[in-house]
Parts: C-alpha cells; structure tokens; sequence
C-alpha cells in the first residue's frame, strides 16, 4: 500500500490539499483563506442548506491527547461563536476511536458524527482514491513511492542507453572512451 508524508507539507500546503479533498468528499465547493486569523475557519461553504466550517491542524509531531485539549481549548470557544450547521476536523495527528469520541462530544452540535473527524490514516486513505488530486498538489507526490516507481518506469523505457559500437565510435558521446 501506497502512503504519503503529510509532515513534508506546509500548514498552507496542508490546508490546500484538504479543501481540495473535502470539497470532492463532500461534493460542495470549499472556500480558503490567507495565512493569519481565522477566526476558527480555515474551510468554509455557505449555502442554503446552511454553513460548513472547516479546520485543518497540520501538527505532525503532536500527540492525540494535545491536539484535543488544543481543539477543546482554543477552538471550542470560536466554534461556539461560529454557530456553523456542521464542523469539520482534518489533522496529520492520528484519531482513536476514543479520541474521536471525546472530540464529537466537545463539539456536538457541530460535529454531526465521528464522520467528521479525519485523522492522518482518513486523509492517507481518501488521497489515495484520488490519484489526479494528488498530482495537483506535488508535495504530496513527491513523498508518494506510486509516483517514484511511476517516475523510475517512464525513464527507463524512454531512454535509450548507448549501444557498446556506439561507446567504441566515441565521436557520437563525448567524454566517453574513444
């Protein structure tokens, strides 16, 4: 099975890659911001059927215990605030089953089911049913062994090695032996 390193990303980088990938997950149009304060909202689609608010938290390094205080202390607030109909979390930490327990009961209303929440091996997952989407975005493919292998093949159908008559005529391949 194929994997991709979501530490290389930058936390932009991260937060492309997510609306890209939630936006066909979700099949609604996502909307980004530039760098700075978001308020809580790094994703977000208005619509009739009301608002969708995205959070991405690229700590690659984080544990899951610190990622949710985090979310429950510094998002909680502005969430509430917010109001959205549904809230969307998508981290590079990984979620238990437990984890993403406590964090539905956080935020519920918001977060409508543990669905909702995307640890590292969902987004892993969801990525590698979209290989196009992730040819758009190429840090993700350059951490990708696919897209290596997929590399290594193309070269070495397509490039021709000189022949041993041809390294012996030496006037065709310079700095080769004459």
């Amino acid at each position: 099975m194929d994997s991709f390193e979501l530490g290389r990303l930058t936390d932009h980088d991260f937060e492309m890659v997510c609306r890209d990938l939630f936006s066909d997950v979700l099949g609604i149009p996502l909307e980004i911001f530039p760098r700075g304060r978001d308020r809580g909202i790094d994703l977000r689609h208005t619509g009739p059927s009301g608002t969708t608010v995205g959070q991405c938290k690229h700590w690659p390094r984080a544990t899951q215990k610190t990622l949710i205080g985090r979310l429950i202390k510094d998002e909680l607030p502005k969430v509430r605030a917010l109001a959205p109909d549904r809230y969307i979390v998508a981290t590079t930490v990984g979620l238990t089953v437990d984890g993403k327990e406590e964090l539905r009961g956080a935020f519920a209303p918001y977060v409508r089911n543990t669905g909702d929440l995307y640890g590292v091996e969902e987004i892993v997952a969801e990525l590698l049913r979209r290989p196009d989407l992730v040819r758009r975005h190429f840090r993700l493919w350059l951490s990708s062994t696919a897209v290596h292998g997929t590399c290594v093949s193309l070269y070495e159908t397509q490039v021709q090695f000189p022949s041993k008559h041809a390294l012996r005529r030496g006037r065709v391949y310079r700095g080769v032996a004459r």
